[in-house]
């Protein structure tokens, strides 16, 4: 529409039909990435119909968030002079033009990472950009399931838990048109694709992108996949496609392209070193609720497996618990055995129940029914979880390089232990008791995989080192296992304070830190120990035995205040106190010479 002399130029906007939302969650190692990432979208172009939102919060102090409405000012330049609004890629013009022209007003520093998503989102659903297709992705640190600090933030600290995640996407889906789909969700993030999270996220969307390990910032090749949706989007309006009568996007030929975009872009990683792989997931509602029978079977049969019969010697390892610990340890795992692929588990364990196994006769019938139902229960996950089913949940799954080979498309929480944690701000604020109100969790009740996992902890964990030795020793007073239960102190337990408060060596991986993966730290172990604080004999006795009977000595917590030592407690429970020789051998203190002896 012209306008006249004089008047100001308006214009006509051609309908919002996608709207591609971008949230960027950045921090020191990962912002350089993100910024190129933000000039590769701007640089993609813009097509008529297609809005592409941006949130970008750097994470760096005194640095603000931004929201950006890619090539706005540039669609409505063209549309000003009666042009077509679209212009896809940067054809013959090398110029790149900076973002400050795409900001608007949008989200601001929020209290928490979650509200920091659910005002990005609900600047989507707001008119102007309300439209019958929406894609989402969400990119930064990841390991949601049982860390549930996904998207974190350091200003202030904080991130975003799976069930929160469902929520916030429940709350969008809830605040568009009802006729309008949210037809991808790109979880650019490491560990995000998790049988967990699909449960959580089932009806929110048609598919979801993810990875069981890790992901890295570049791998996803933002400028590609929005030159490819913006071009297949403009190509239904085309004269050749209404000729042909085109004029919807084939959704499911869109989103498998998005997927080997991604897959290819990121095989390149292997030049530096590195493996990854990808998966595509329906989130249809009756597709994921069809998993919920054989995973319950599975969860029912590992718990019989578990179980020795009557009769059955404690002290030793019974066989169907010998087979599980086998073979989650040889399936594939994620982040330090954080997670374990659920497809490659029961293949592994499947396997394993096929071979004859050393069972002595009077108890090998019970142990092969057992056994039996075992192997079909994994069978039946397995087939579940394959593409080539009907209806599976698994679209496509793919990996690239030695580390992920044996990934099949979506893992599950599957720690060897117990998980430790510090004792929380929120009371019953753990691990365990998110997981437990997690939807995945809820949705198989008795036979949810947590039961199974309380079972498989208490089964496999290792006496402490007093039970195996038959010896009981004073405990500290520190934490068991994260649950603020505290024990009486000994009376030479200085040492084990300073150790538990001390500042910890290695507790994040240099290249873990210093690199733009989009994870964090674990220190999950193979290990199954007990947790209750275990010291030897000697860490509390007497660190010095032999001083003289009414020795003056300093009080180490209180200097300025001097004791009298009345004598040695249990002489006769002291072992001699002994030091090494040059050669090797020990020499009791009391032969060593006088000057050492003072010391």
């Amino acid at each position: 529409m012209s306008s006249a002399p004089g008047e100001a130029l308006s214009y006509e906007k051609p309908a919002n039909e996608w709207t591609i939302m971008v949230f960027f969650a950045g921090d020191p190692h990962l912002s350089p990435s993100m910024t190129s990432q933000l000039k590769a979208i701007k640089d993609a172009g813009f097509q008529a119909n297609t809005s592409v939102l941006v949130h970008y919060d750097p994470n760096e102090r005194g640095v603000a968030v931004t929201t950006f409405d890619i090539n706005n000012k540039r669609k409505k330049d063209l549309l000003l002079t009666q042009q077509k609004a679209t212009i896809i890629g940067d054809g013959k013009d090398p110029f790149v033009r900076n973002l400050l022209e795409d900001a608007i007003n949008g989200a601001t520093r929020p209290n928490t990472a979650d509200q920091a998503l659910r005002t990005f989102l609900d600047i989507g659903a707001k008119p102007e950009y309300q439209a019958k297709h929406y894609m989402i992705f969400l990119v930064g640190h990841g390991v949601i399931v049982g860390n549930d600090m996904f998207l974190p933030d350091s200003n202030p600290q904080s991130g975003i838990s799976l069930t929160q995640l469902g929520d916030t996407l429940r709350h969008f889906r809830a605040s568009i048109p009802e006729d309008a789909v949210i037809e991808l969700v790109g979880l650019h993030s490491c560990a995000m694709s998790a049988i967990e999270v699909i449960f959580e996220l089932k009806g929110v969307a048609r598919y979801m992108m993810a990875t069981e390990g890790e992901s890295f910032v570049d791998s996803w090749p933002y400028r590609q996949l929005l030159k490819k949706i913006l071009n297949t989007i403009d190509y239904t309006k085309s004269k050749e496609a209404q000729d042909s009568s085109l004029t919807e996007v084939d959704v499911n030929c869109l989103i498998s392209s998005i997927n080997r975009l991604s897959l290819h872009n990121s095989t390149d990683f292997m030049f530096s070193g590195l493996s990854a792989d990808l998966c595509l997931c329906s989130l249809d509602e009756a597709n994921v609720e069809a998993l919920e029978k054989p995973i319950e079977s599975l969860v029912t049969a590992l718990k019989n497996a578990m179980k020795p019969p009557a009769g059955w010697d404690l002290d030793k390892d019974w066989r169907g618990k010998e087979l599980i610990k086998l073979a989650h340890l040889e399936a594939q795992s994620y982040f330090q055995e954080t997670y374990t692929d659920l497809y490659d588990f029961c293949l592994c364990l499947s396997r394993r129940c096929a071979h004859e196994q050393p069972i002595q006769e009077g108890l090998k019938a019970d142990f092969d029914v057992a056994i039996k139902a075992l192997k079909e229960a994994c069978n039946a996950v397995v087939e579940a979880l394959k593409e080539t089913t009907p209806n599976s949940v698994i679209v496509h799954s793919d990996h690239f390089g030695p580390l992920f080979q044996y990934s099949h498309g979506l893992s599950i929480f599957f720690p060897w232990a117990r998980p430790v944690q510090e004792e929380p701000v929120v009371l019953d604020d753990n691990v365990l008791t998110r997981y437990e109100k997690y939807e995945f969790t809820k949705a198989l009740g008795k036979a949810s995989w947590l039961s199974f996992l309380d079972a498989y902890f208490t089964g496999t964990q290792r006496k402490s080192r007093e039970e195996e030795d038959g010896k009981k020793i004073e405990a500290a007073l520190v934490s068991q296992n994260g649950n603020g239960n505290t024990v009486g102190i000994p009376a030479n337990a200085a040492i084990i304070n300073a150790l538990k408060d001390g500042p910890r060596l290695g507790q994040d991986s240099p290249a873990l830190k210093d690199s733009a993966r989009l994870g964090t730290a674990c220190t999950c172990s193979i290990k199954n120990y007990p947790m209750n604080f275990s010291v030897s004999r000697t860490v509390i006795d007497d660190p010095n035995p032999d001083r003289p009977v009414n020795e003056t000595v300093v009080d180490d917590s209180n200097p300025d205040r001097a004791v009298k030592r009345s004598g040695i407690d249990d002489p006769g429970t002291k072992r001699p106190k002994c030091v090494m020789t040059p050669k090797g051998t020990e020499t009791p203190l009391r032969s060593r010479p006088s000057v050492i002896a003072k010391t």
